[in-house]
């Protein structure tokens, strides 16, 4: 009896994968993450009008353009070829912005020692939490992450704390405020209202 080996089957069936949605943000390239197979050449391109390091490349780097910024989101198309067939798969690549830069904090800029006072920032766009800080860290305690704080000042500081803010998002940080300067005074005798 002979044995006859036969080859595997392969599957020589052309597909393409653009990858999965995707975002990145705001100043950042994008790496692609497709796949495809049975093809023999490839194109990206984009609906925005930023520019890929190579598109003919299955791992291409897209570098977004100020308009594709503008707009928030852009459409990148992959092609591959093979003798005449082709076939196109798409992915969104939407843009995550930076925090808004902080603008002027207001609040009380003459305190007792001991006491607790609310300062505020306006909301910052695209900041999904807040970054206080209070110079020297021995004049009080700040509580919250949000655009409005309150300063317990310590009972044993006077002088002069400097107050700053900053909005924060997974991309990144934004400017600080201006610094918003508190006299702190040992009040003697001064009951808090």
């Amino acid at each position: 009896i002979d044995f006859v080996e036969l080859p595997a089957m392969i599957d020589a069936t052309m597909s393409v994968y653009a990858g999965a949605d995707d975002e990145v943000c705001e100043g950042m390239e994008y790496q692609t993450g497709a796949n495809g197979q049975n093809f023999e050449s490839l194109m990206w391109e984009t609906s925005g009008t930023g520019t890929f390091d190579d598109n003919t490349s299955i791992d291409a780097m897209y570098m977004p353009s100020d308009q594709d910024w503008e707009a928030g989101m852009v459409t990148l198309s992959l092609t591959v070829y093979s003798g005449f067939e082709s076939m196109t798969d798409e992915m969104e690549l939407s843009f995550m912005p930076m925090p808004q830069d902080a603008g002027m904090i207001s609040g009380i800029a003459m305190v007792c020692a001991g006491w607790s006072e609310n300062y505020m920032v306006d909301e910052l766009n695209d900041s999904d939490w807040y970054h206080w800080v209070l110079s020297p860290e021995t004049a009080g305690m700040i509580d919250s992450t949000t655009h409005e704080v309150t300063v317990h000042w310590a009972e044993d500081f006077t002088g002069e704390a400097v107050l700053t803010v900053q909005g924060m998002n997974d991309c990144g940080e934004g400017m600080f405020s201006e610094d918003f300067t508190v006299t702190v005074d040992a009040c003697t005798g001064i009951d808090e209202k």
